[in-house]
């Protein structure tokens, strides 16, 4: 039997994670079109200029729904006697999605899928590999392969070791993978997030004041508070710009203030979300 891709996300469109949406619209625009199943239904906008309205996307049920509930209530005692043996009662939702999703991904001859972040996904992947013999791929990001939550009865050694092969992002992230897990160093491929630079047409030079453009969540980790720092000294020097923050997130009131008490209102400015047009 050829092997089939399949796709499985945690919550698929994501507003904030176009590079997965992108990622999906291409394969479907080259002919691939594999399925995509998603374990949560999206919240928020939808990631805009991205033709996804053509991609279907298969949600499993609520957890607390009465057809969750009865379709794995009814999983075969040998799948049972596998979490059972495992000792451990922690990650068991992952358990059971798959339990739920294994003999639908058999009936779609789906062999293989992918998942993006070495997350919640991922987890319900290595035990949908272990109960139907599904193999999986992920790639990996950022925070999910260097922080990955201690208290998982799936870790990220596991998802490495498992995995058929690992994506990474950058080659910080796919180094410190190898160094990590060396006995699994050369199933690690750094790709980027991918563009297509067709769509971008550079503005003619003009005579205004250089611009900055920065674009992400507003959380701590992305570091926008340093380059609002850097923003201030820019201006210290006579420099003449404008830097625009585009996103949203818990550190807006923080920056806001870190804007107002370096006096730089008209010069750095947070718009928002915006769509990418």
């Amino acid at each position: 039997m050829d092997r089939k891709l399949g796709y499985l996300f945690e919550r698929f469109p994501a507003f904030t994670q176009t590079f997965c949406a992108r990622e999906v619209a291409e394969l479907y625009r080259q002919g691939t079109a594999p399925p995509v199943y998603s374990i949560r239904r999206p919240t928020g906008p939808r990631p805009s200029n991205i033709p996804l309205e053509n991609i279907p996307v298969h949600y499993l049920p609520e957890t607390n729904s009465l057809e969750f509930k009865i379709r794995t209530k009814l999983i075969p005692s040998r799948l049972k006697h596998l979490w059972s043996g495992s000792g451990d009662l922690r990650d068991k939702g992952r358990f059971r999605e798959a339990a739920y999703l294994g003999p639908r991904l058999q009936k779609a001859r789906i062999s293989h899928l992918h998942i993006h972040f070495a997350g919640l996904a991922s987890r319900t992947a290595w035990w949908i590999k272990r109960l139907f013999g599904v193999t999986y791929s992920f790639t990996g990001h950022a925070n999910d392969i260097f922080c990955p939550k201690p208290d998982q009865r799936v870790g990220l050694s596991d998802l490495v070791q498992e995995a058929s092969f690992v994506v990474v992002v950058s080659d910080f992230g796919a180094n410190w993978l190898r160094r990590n897990f060396p006995e699994s160093a050369t199933k690690v491929h750094r790709i980027y997030n991918g563009l297509d630079l067709s769509l971008f047409k550079p503005a003619a030079p003009g005579g205004g004041p250089v611009r900055l453009l920065s674009v992400g969540r507003l959380i701590e980790k992305k570091g926008f508070r340093f380059l609002i720092e850097s923003c201030r000294l820019l201006r210290s020097t006579g420099f003449h710009f404008v830097c625009q923050i585009v996103g949203e997130g818990p550190e807006r009131h923080r920056l806001d203030e870190l804007i107002r008490d370096y006096q730089l209102s008209g010069m750095v400015q947070l718009t928002g979300p915006l769509p990418q047009t």
